[in-house]
């Protein structure tokens, strides 16, 4: 036997709409009648969203130099001794640019 999840789902939009009647007759509720859902917004200019400053900073460099990823710089390094705090904090000291 299925399980009655994929039964409701599986009816029509018309068997659906008799089933949600009936249950309604008899003072029950189906999970979709209880389902809060968020309005619509009317209109649809103010539905984007502004850009954050982040985007807004790659949106100006990328209009400064397109397809240029400066920006994407990343920095390793390698260390083969034991780590400890105060020469983790010198080393990243050290490899900032100026």
């Amino acid at each position: 036997m299925k399980d009655i999840s994929e039964r409701i789902s599986a009816l029509t939009p018309e068997q659906r709409a008799l089933f949600d009647a009936r249950l309604k007759q008899k003072g029950l509720r189906t999970h979709a009648a209880t389902v809060q859902t968020i309005p619509r917004r009317q209109n649809r200019d103010s539905a984007t969203c502004p850009a954050s400053i982040d985007q807004e900073r790659l949106w100006f460099i990328d209009q400064l130099q397109p397809g240029n990823t400066a920006y994407n710089i990343f920095n390793a390094m390698k260390s083969c001794a034991q780590l400890s705090n105060q020469s983790v904090a010198c080393q990243c000291k050290s490899s900032r640019p100026s």
